[in-house]
């Protein structure tokens, strides 16, 4: 699968809420529409600015309720993004850049995606 480039942010309703839980779903597939993701592994790392600090780690986790990538099924091709709302708060507001990488039965690792994550404080 090869490295795409996503920025989640307020503009197209993609950004984190900060205080909320967030959950975005990502549909998987390789150029050949196999979406299955039996073997691989992703973790997700969200920095202050690309050669900073980490701010959160992303790691796959086994339920909808904990800050990580939740695969339900994993022929379907469905990853279930999910930062808690306390995670949320613990990064704050602003435009983080983020690495999700991928790795396969054989510990092959590559950049699956990467781009901005804005987390976003509502005055409201």
């Amino acid at each position: 699968m090869a490295c795409s480039e996503f920025n989640f942010k307020v503009a197209d309703c993609t950004n984190v809420d900060v205080g909320y839980h967030f959950t975005k779903d990502l549909s998987v597939s390789d150029s050949n529409g196999v979406t299955d993701l039996t073997n691989l592994e992703f973790v997700m790392v969200i920095k202050d600015r690309l050669d900073g600090t980490t701010l959160l780690t992303l790691n796959e986790v086994n339920d909808e309720l904990t800050t990580g990538f939740y695969i339900p099924n994993p022929t379907t091709g469905l990853i279930q993004m999910i930062i808690t709302d306390t995670d949320s708060t613990t990064v704050g507001g602003g435009y983080f850049p983020y690495e999700m990488i991928q790795t396969d039965a054989l510990s092959h690792s590559e950049i699956f995606m990467q781009g901005n994550i804005q987390f976003f404080t509502r005055d409201f």
